[in-house]
């Protein structure tokens, strides 16, 4: 790679090649918080249906408990 760029000693080429440690900070800290986003999108999605799933059960058992109380 020295020869590629024109550079005589490897450890000018290299200056290039390394990546500050600034920037790698700053690539996690957008990945996980990406992620981070990601989950809490996950977890409201499941808490909206699991309200739902609530809901409709607690619907069905009123239904369930006028008909049993209709045939008595």
């Amino acid at each position: 790679m020295t020869e590629q760029v024109g550079h005589s000693h490897a450890a000018t080429t290299a200056i290039y090649t390394a990546l500050s440690s600034e920037y790698k900070n700053l690539q996690v800290r957008q990945h996980l918080e990406a992620a981070e986003a990601e989950v809490l999108r996950l977890a409201f999605a499941q808490a909206d249906l699991e309200a739902e799933c609530d809901e409709e059960l607690a619907s069905t058992l009123a239904l369930q408990g006028t008909d049993s109380r209709r045939g008595a």
